[in-house]
C-alpha cells in the first residue's frame, strides 16, 4: 500500500468518528436548543466537522450567512487565516490554547510597552473574548495531543488549561440556565518513557483509587506494564475528573464512549489515539445520583475496552459522505454556499 492510500484510509477512520460518533451528538443539540447552535472546535487548517455539520444543515444557523456562532482555536496556534478562508465569518482566537486559558497564573509584566507586556495583554484579551462566547453547545477538543509533554509535571498545563475551560464553560451554564452540551475530546497515546515520574505515577495513582472506591473492578484492573491499557482507561477518567470539579457529570455510561483509532503519518511512523465521546450537564443532581453516574462510567471503562476501527467500518456510505464533506468544504472555499 502506498503511503498515499494509508493517508486515505487514515482519513476515513476519523470521518468515522465524525460521522457516526460526533453528527449524532451535534444532531440531538441542534433540535434541543431553543436559540442558535453555537459550535466551538480546533482546527489544523480544513476544519472538516464544521463542514460535515454544513453538509447535514446543522450549521450555519437560521438567518445567519456564514459561521458566525463557531469559535476555534488553531491547533497548532497557527495564524487562523488559513481556517477563516473555509468557515467565513467564523470567529478566530489566535495563539495558544493553553496559554491564553492559563493566563491568570502569569505575572503581568511592567506596562512598559515591552513585547512581554503586548503579548500579556494580547492573551488576556483573547480570554475576555472567549468568556463573552461562552456557554457552547457543543465543544469538539481535537486536539491530538497528549496529556502530559515530554517531562512534564503533572497535572501538566494542557490538563490545567481543559479544567479551566470546564469552569468557564459551566459558569456561563449557570447564568444561562442552559443544561447539556456534547463533549468530544482527541488525545494521543504517550509514550511511557518520555513522561515525567509523577505524570506515570498519576495515571497509575486513578486507576487505584477506582478499586478502592469500586472493589469488583479490581478483577479487570490490567497489570503495571499494560500501559495502553492502563492509560486508555485513566486517562477519561482525568477528563471526568476535570468535568466533576467544574461543577458537571456524565449522567449514564450509555453517554460515554471512547474509541481507539490508529494514523500512520508520512514518516511511517504510526500514532494511536483515542475519541471520547459524551453529552455533559450541570452535577444538580443529588450525591447519590452522582455516585451512580460515577460507578456506571468506571465499570464501563475497566470492563470494555475501547472501541476499535475496523475497516470493514470504512464502508460506501461513509465514503459518500466524506465527498460531500469534500464538496461543502469546497463551495465555502470558492465563495458558493448552498441557498
Amino acid at each position: 500500500m502506498n503511503s498515499t492510500a494509508i493517508r486515505d484510509d487514515d482519513a476515513l477512520k476519523k470521518h468515522h468518528v465524525r460521522f457516526r460518533f460526533w453528527l449524532p451528538i451535534c444532531t440531538r443539540l441542534k433540535h434541543a436548543v431553543t436559540r442558535r447552535l453555537r459550535y466551538f472546535t480546533f482546527s489544523g487548517g480544513e476544519p472538516l466537522d464544521v463542514h460535515l455539520l454544513a453538509a447535514e444543515r446543522l450549521l450555519p444557523n437560521d438567518g445567519e450567512y456564514g459561521f458566525k456562532s463557531v469559535c476555534f482555536f488553531d491547533r497548532h496556534a497557527h495564524d487562523a487565516f488559513e481556517t477563516q478562508k473555509y468557515l467565513p465569518g467564523a470567529v478566530p482566537f489566535p495563539g495558544s490554547f493553553t496559554d491564553t486559558l492559563l493566563i491568570d497564573d502569569e505575572e503581568a509584566p511592567p506596562e512598559d510597552g515591552s513585547g512581554a507586556h503586548h503579548e500579556y495583554q494580547s492573551k488576556r484579551t483573547t480570554l475576555d473574548r472567549l468568556v463573552q462566547h461562552l456557554p457552547f453547545d457543543v465543544i469538539n477538543f481535537d486536539l491530538e495531543e497528549v496529556l502530559f509533554q515530554a517531562g512534564e509535571a503533572a497535572p501538566g498545563r494542557l490538563m490545567q488549561s481543559v479544567r479551566r475551560f470546564f469552569q468557564l464553560q459551566f459558569d456561563a451554564v449557570a447564568r444561562e440556565g442552559n443544561s447539556r452540551f456534547g463533549l468530544m475530546m482527541t488525545i494521543r497515546l504517550p509514550e511511557e518513557e518520555t513522561l515525567s515520574e509523577d505524570a506515570v505515577h498519576l495515571i497509575h495513582h486513578v486507576l487505584e483509587e477506582n478499586v478502592e472506591r469500586l472493589p469488583a473492578l479490581r478483577d479487570h484492573l490490567p497489570d503495571e506494564d499494560e500501559w495502553e491499557r492502563r492509560f486508555e482507561i485513566a486517562m477519561p477518567k482525568l477528563i471526568l475528573q476535570a468535568l466533576h470539579a467544574a461543577g458537571g457529570l456524565i449522567e449514564a455510561a450509555a453517554e460515554f464512549q471512547e474509541i481507539r483509532r490508529t494514523r500512520t503519518l508520512p514518516s511511517g511512523e504510526e500514532q494511536v489515539l483515542y475519541h471520547l465521546v459524551c453529552e455533559a450537564a450541570p452535577a444538580s443532581r443529588s450525591a447519590l445520583d452522582q455516585d451512580e453516574a460515577y460507578a456506571q462510567v468506571a465499570e464501563q471503562l475497566f470492563r470494555v475496552p475501547p472501541q476499535e476501527i475496523d475497516p470493514s467500518m470504512l464502508d460506501a456510505e461513509l465514503r459518500r459522505n466524506l465527498r460531500r464533506v469534500h464538496e461543502e468544504r469546497d463551495r465555502w472555499l470558492n465563495n458558493t454556499p448552498p441557498v
